[in-house]
């Protein structure tokens, strides 16, 4: 959450609400950075910032309306084409993946590396890597 306002609390200026706190719904505490020191300290969350947290995260985002991620093995060849914005739809989990172009070999520790020498799609949600199979618009899913 972004900070807040700078209030009084017991008679006393509380400068810490204006800094950005990270806040989890589930357990009710908060984190806040220690003096910009990229150490954060716990505090307990008050029932109007978990609300809020609520609200802006939205329960009902997109994360937690996708489908469930299949097992690699149940993952047949797909034929996949791109949209306008050089992305398709993952067959694993039903999110956005980006179409990556075709690279030159590269020597790698002496020897060739052809693995990026082929158009692929790569999803950030399920870390999924599909290659294409030879001149085809079909993809298999891949190791890295």
């Amino acid at each position: 959450m972004p900070g807040g306002q700078i209030r009084i609390v017991a008679g006393k200026v509380d400068y810490d609400n204006i800094k950005p706190k990270l806040v989890c719904t589930k357990c009710g505490e908060f984190y806040r950075e220690l003096m910009y020191t990229g150490y954060f300290d716990v505090f307990k969350a008050t029932e109007e910032d978990i609300s809020l947290a609520k609200k802006q995260n939205g329960d009902n985002n997109e994360k937690n309306q996708r489908k469930q991620v299949k097992k690699t093995g149940d993952i047949a060849p797909v034929r996949l084409k791109r949209d306008a914005n050089n992305q398709a739809e993952c067959p694993r989990c039903g999110a956005k993946m980006k179409y990556l172009e075709p690279e030159t070999a590269k020597i790698v520790n002496g020897r060739a590396d052809f693995s990026d020498t082929v158009a692929r799609f790569r999803c950030d949600e399920c870390d999924s890597l599909y290659r294409q199979i030879a001149s085809t618009d079909y993809y298999q899913w891949s190791e890295k």
